[in-house]
């Protein structure tokens, strides 16, 4: 509910190049919000351009960064690769 309310509302008025959700349920709120189709976490955080939610803002998504992520679905190893895809968009490696 508050993704469609207020989240939806704010991401327009600021429009930032990109946003990260930290979860399913985040990510899945944000897609249902843009009417974007729902699809599974682990799907998403391996896509390295994100989904496109407004013109020029770039939605990824990210497993949870807590204890339980790390015990559980993705060890910390993984989760730097999936922050690092991130980090290359916002800053473009220059040669």
């Amino acid at each position: 509910n508050c993704a469609s309310l207020f989240l939806r509302q704010q991401i327009e008025i600021v429009r930032p190049k990109v946003v990260v959700c930290l979860g399913a349920f985040a990510f899945h709120a944000v897609l249902s919000a843009f009417g974007q189709r729902i699809i599974a976490l682990r799907d998403a955080v391996t896509d390295t351009r994100g989904s496109e939610i407004l013109d020029g803002v770039r939605l990824f998504a990210a497993y949870h960064c807590g204890n339980g992520t790390v015990n559980r679905n993705r060890d910390m190893k993984q989760q730097l690769k999936d922050w690092e895809r991130i980090r290359k968009l916002l800053r473009p490696v220059r040669g």
